[in-house]
């Protein structure tokens, strides 16, 4: 995702959306374990952009190795689960 292509608010409101996914996945194990089955049709459903799927399993490593979304070369803030 190239970070120029969204609003400032726009990409506030998916780091937002992102940290509060983050939260959810650290406290609800049911909700972490179908990140892990199902990474891209979890996160999409739950309001994270697909562009933004792979640099939020990266930040909050919650899955070693995604290959299914490229990195974009921004970051939506530092969150760890």
């Amino acid at each position: 995702m190239n970070p120029e292509q969204f609003s400032p608010e726009r990409l506030e409101q998916i780091r937002q959306t992102a940290i509060e996914l983050a939260d959810r996945a650290k406290s609800d194990t049911e909700f972490r374990e179908k990140i892990h089955q199902n990474p891209v049709g979890t996160l999409t459903e739950a309001g994270l952009p697909r562009e933004a799927i792979g640099n939020f399993l990266r930040e909050t490593q919650i899955m070693d190795e995604f290959d299914d979304v490229e990195g974009y070369g921004w970051c939506i803030g530092s969150i760890q689960v």
